[in-house]
């Protein structure tokens, strides 16, 4: 592995920590957001916690989509 490509992983990686912080504010509301995404809707309409998968998947698909797009403009500038 080259010293770009580490340097970049550790940006990553601390860019990740500080938007769980931001978008999720502690590390169980993260965990709990993974758990939704997984979770099928139809059970939580069911128990009637729709609400809370509904707001937590989305948190998570955030996330997910500004990680990407970060790595997208890495990927553009530095290789």
């Amino acid at each position: 592995m080259s010293t770009k490509t580490a340097i970049i992983l550790l940006i990553n990686l601390v860019l990740a920590l500080l938007l769980i912080k931001v978008i999720f504010k502690t590390f169980k509301n993260f965990l709990r957001s993974i758990y939704y995404y997984l979770y099928p809707n139809i059970i939580s309409i069911l128990k009637k916690d729709y609400d809370n998968d509904f707001n937590y998947t989305h948190k998570l698909l955030l996330f997910i989509v500004i990680i990407v797009i970060i790595i997208l403009i890495e990927l553009h500038f530095f290789y």
